[in-house]
């Protein structure tokens, strides 16, 4: 059963409500079969030094450090995707797949998506409540391909009936959100935390 849920306590002004639908196990294996088809892969070490430089540039916000990268991998071996040409990076995208108290960090405007901590991501075989896309940047026309078609095939294949949450960094990036993926902003029109409900993202697919 599906259900909704809020961040307001009792008594308080309502905050945010968010469709949330059960969903399969998280099998990693799964999300690097479906997604490699596009010529993505999970970012080893050496990749994840140029995609955090790639997506630093292009995005002109700060982004999560190596580190926390490399911890977060630990958890979610495929949370960073790359693309690469002749041997270097040219597109990267990031998805984090959320517990409900990940969740429940969002809508109360907690969440650090800069350091999530590691007991707010879905562990492999835990079913995931919700998923994050953590950031995509491309350099190339083929590299933003790859990515955004790698992403959207473990959205679409595995779990299309996830709900998605994502922030707005550039004018662009709000854009596509708005236009091509199915998301509205969260807790007010101007909002750059958004988020992409699981009736939203059948329509845009369909």
């Amino acid at each position: 059963m599906a259900d909704t849920v809020s961040d307001t306590p009792a008594g308080a002004p309502r905050g945010p409500d968010v469709f949330l639908a059960p969903q399969p196990l998280l099998r990693i294996a799964d999300v690097i079969a479906v997604s490699s088809p596009f010529g993505v892969a999970p970012a080893d070490p050496r990749d994840l030094v140029e995609a955090q430089d790639l997506a630093t540039r292009l995005m002109e916000h700060k982004v999560a450090s190596l580190e926390t990268y490399l911890r977060v991998q630990v958890i979610q071996p495929a949370a960073v995707l790359v693309a690469k040409e002749a041997g270097r990076v040219t597109g990267v995208a990031g998805m984090l797949f959320l517990r409900r108290a990940g969740v429940e960090q969002i809508l109360a405007g907690a969440f650090d998506a800069l350091d999530p901590a590691d007991e707010l991501l879905t562990h492999e075989g835990e079913s995931p409540v919700a998923l994050y896309a953590w950031g995509v940047a491309a350099a190339t026309k083929l590299g933003g391909q790859a990515i955004l078609g790698g992403g959207r095939a473990v959205r679409l294949q595995l779990f299309p009936t996830i709900t998605g949450f994502t922030r707005a960094v550039t004018g662009a990036g709000r854009h596509v959100a708005l236009t091509r993926y199915g998301y509205r902003p969260l807790r007010h029109p101007d909002d750059d935390l958004m988020v992409s409900e699981p009736t939203l993202a059948a329509e845009r697919a369909a």
